[in-house]
């Protein structure tokens, strides 16, 4: 009898003994999922928008004027990036001229979007924020990374409403035909992280092993809060669509690229170093040459250009080296200030 209550014991166990696993599993998996979606809404109410809330095509998206002036500088930010990005710029330009930095939909305080994620997309989005914000035309554009891919479209759809591009660290329409092919592998691998990233965001796994998206390069006040607003799941998801996105991005922009010179001012900041990594340094050295090379021809599409390298520093210019940036918007500032006195004493 007792061997007998003995085997149906081992019995039992062996048949529940995964069941309890699994059910511990699923209680895990549930807790995050619910922590997750609890944190992302109290990050919300826990760190206040700067700016202001305005709703556009039926959800709301966050900008940030600041500064007074006679031009007005448009900022858009780097793939994964909220506006806190341009928390070392905004201050320093806003004491000449008044500034706009916003959140895209998905990022920082901006609701996300079932739209299309190409530059083509964000134009009309910025555009019709702007038109709804009251602040109007022209405007100095200024774009980092995938940010200045965009910019550099609204101009091309808009020219009529752009004064100036201040490019940094750009990404330029023709980018991955020219990379040696380490590189592209390189790229490729990113590209599967943030797909990843964007399916583990909603259990809350990237907020238990700290992995925001975005930059945090940014002063002690803002950290936190581009922190927090990082481990946001819509962040994760908007990212890999608009990765998804970039060759129609690109395309998007060299359908429009004119033939001849604009005769806007176009002032391009490149970075001066590429992480080497596992890389050869020959495969360094040729994407940096390739780098620099794309960098001058965007600058080029104007006769009225310049073309700086921030050499130190990485993809993240205008946190690494924010007053080289800042110098080079002050430039352009100065020089249409110049011209509108020039035009005035006529």
């Amino acid at each position: 009898m007792i061997v007998e209550i003995s085997e149906w014991i081992v019995g039992a166990w062996y048949i529940s003994a995964p069941m309890v696993v699994l059910t511990v599993l699923f209680a895990i998996i549930m807790w995050g999922v619910f922590y997750q979606s609890y944190k992302s809404k109290s990050t919300l109410e826990e760190y206040k928008h700067p700016g202001t809330l305005i709703e556009v095509n039926g959800r709301k998206m966050h900008l940030y004027f600041s500064g007074q002036g006679s031009q007005t500088v448009v900022m858009d930010s780097a793939l994964g990036s909220s506006c806190l990005d341009w928390s070392w710029i905004q201050p320093k330009i806003a004491s000449v001229a008044k500034v706009v930095t916003y959140d895209r939909a998905g990022y920082g305080w901006s609701e996300p979007s079932k739209n299309p994620r190409t530059s083509e997309e964000i134009v009309e989005e910025l555009r019709e924020l702007l038109v709804i914000a009251r602040i109007p035309p022209p405007y100095i554009l200024v774009g980092h990374s995938f940010g200045g891919l965009s910019m550099r479209l609204f101009q091309q759809k808009y020219p009529d409403e752009v004064s100036g591009l201040v490019l940094v660290d750009s990404t330029p329409e023709n980018l991955f035909g020219t990379l040696p092919p380490d590189y592209m592998k390189k790229l490729s691998m990113e590209k599967r992280m943030i797909k990843a990233a964007k399916l583990l965001a909603p259990f809350g796994l990237l907020r238990l092993f700290k992995m925001p998206m975005g930059n945090l390069i940014l002063p002690e006040e803002q950290k936190e809060a581009a922190r927090q607003l990082g481990y946001q799941t819509c962040a994760y998801t908007t990212a890999y669509r608009e990765l998804l996105s970039m060759d129609k991005s690109m395309q998007q922009v060299s359908l429009l690229k004119g033939k001849q010179p604009l005769t806007i001012p176009v002032y391009v900041i490149s970075r001066g170093e590429f992480q080497q990594g596992s890389l050869t340094e020959e495969t360094i050295l040729a994407v940096n040459q390739n780098w620099n090379k794309l960098q001058s021809e965007i600058a080029h599409t104007s006769s009225k250009h310049k073309h700086l390298i921030a050499n130190e520093s990485g993809h993240f210019i205008h946190c690494e080296k924010p007053e080289m940036v800042a110098e080079l918007i002050l430039t352009m500032i100065k020089e249409m200030e110049k011209d509108l006195l020039r035009e005035d004493a006529k």
